[in-house]
């Protein structure tokens, strides 16, 4: 399916289709129009999903190592991964994988990613 980084590269193709010989701002606040985000959220956000679907086999196998996906999806370090996964949708990375297996209705959204 679709990812929000295949959104935020559809999005910023209209725009530069619109937008040629404009500036770098001039874009950027053409995206917010249209996304209701800035750039740099939408970047945010495509770089946790990415950061999770590449973690998600590693959890499910009982391996994953939350410092190396941090570390391969260009945080910092394991804590900036984890406040951005904790800002983003409201729980650790760790919480997000075992909501990934859990039977809850209630969490039905982080499945789908499975």
């Amino acid at each position: 399916g679709a990812t929000a980084g295949d959104w935020v590269r559809h999005l910023a193709w209209q725009v530069a289709d619109t937008a040629l010989g404009r500036g770098v701002r001039s874009i950027e606040r053409h995206i917010k129009a249209r996304a209701g985000q800035p750039m740099r959220k939408l970047l945010r956000l495509q770089r946790a999903e990415q950061s999770f679907f590449d973690a998600r086999d590693e959890f499910l196998a009982g391996r994953v190592v939350w410092s190396d996906v941090a570390a391969r999806g260009g945080y910092a370090d394991q804590a900036h991964f984890c406040r951005e996964a904790r800002e983003i949708t409201g729980h650790s990375p760790h919480e997000l994988a075992r909501m990934l297996k859990s039977e809850d209705e209630s969490y039905w959204i982080y499945r789908i990613w499975t």
